[in-house]
């Protein structure tokens, strides 16, 4: 009889049995694992049985590189507005740290290598490579101060990107610039190349120095060599080396000493601040 209800019910035909035995409690739902990925859907997300897989925050940092930022459900635009921001500002501070570390070391790349032609010429010992000397000792001034302008050029922009960050952060976390100008040479003061006036014992003012007087010694040390060789001729050279010279000298003097670029660089620093785009 059992049997017989069985097949009925299972068929769909046949009486139905009631029991008076109490209702069951209800099973509990068992969490579904979730189905496999397919390799060939896992950006989309797609699983092996057409549905959406929903990706975690550990998930989509793991798994891809191309995923920047998760923001969860409640997410504050505000807050993510000022990571935006604070991401970018750190970004052109390490552009800048990289220009400054590059024409540091293009600057002591040059400071050889005409250190090397003035030395070979010096070797060499004809009128012509005599000649050279004095000339190169100026294109190597001028050019070390090139490469110089560089850094100022870093270190000022660097600078307000720290004071940025700061004042994002609510307090001192970036101090670089401050101790740069502790330490090396003050950014905003008036200089002659390398050397700073108003810090001469810094050693900094001291390099330049050193340079300065090994330039003018091999100079001088040409000349020696090759004004004897030139006769009347030495005349016309002078003139010629002292008005070149003079003019790389009294420009470096105007820029370094006049600052006029870089106060043209603060001053429209300080109009994006008070418009708002640094903040």
């Amino acid at each position: 009889m059992d049997g017989a209800d069985g097949a009925g019910s299972r068929s769909g035909s046949g009486p139905i049995e009631l029991s008076l035995a109490p209702n069951p409690k209800p099973k509990a739902k068992t969490k579904r694992s979730p189905s496999p990925i397919i390799p060939g859907r896992r950006e989309s997300g797609e699983l092996f049985d057409g549905s959406m897989q929903i990706p975690s925050p550990k998930t989509t940092v793991r798994e891809s590189h191309k995923v920047v930022l998760f923001y969860p459900a409640g997410h504050n635009p505000l807050m993510a507005k000022s990571e935006e921001k604070i991401a970018l500002w750190m970004e052109q501070l390490r552009r800048m740290r990289e220009m400054q570390y590059a024409y540091h070391k293009k600057f002591f790349h040059g400071l050889y290598f005409f250190l090397v032609l003035v030395i070979g010429c010096l070797l060499w010992d004809s009128p012509v490579s005599l000649a050279l000397v004095p000339l190169l000792v100026i294109t190597a001034g001028t050019q070390s101060c090139f490469y110089l302008h560089f850094v100022d050029f870093a270190r000022i922009y660097a600078r307000f990107v720290e004071l940025r960050l700061n004042k994002a952060l609510g307090k001192s976390t970036l101090v670089g610039s401050e101790i740069e100008d502790l330490y090396f040479y003050p950014v905003d003061a008036p200089k002659i190349g390398g050397f700073v006036p108003s810090a001469p014992l810094r050693f900094f003012s001291f390099f330049t120095l050193h340079w300065v007087v090994l330039w003018l010694s091999l100079a001088a040390f040409a000349l020696w060599r090759l004004l004897p060789m030139m006769g009347p001729c030495g005349r016309s050279y002078l003139a010629l080396l002292g008005l070149w010279g003079g003019v790389n000298l009294l420009y470096l003097v105007w820029f370094f000493g006049c600052r006029n670029a870089a106060k043209q660089i603060q001053s429209r620093l300080e109009r994006s601040t008070k418009a708002g785009y640094g903040d």
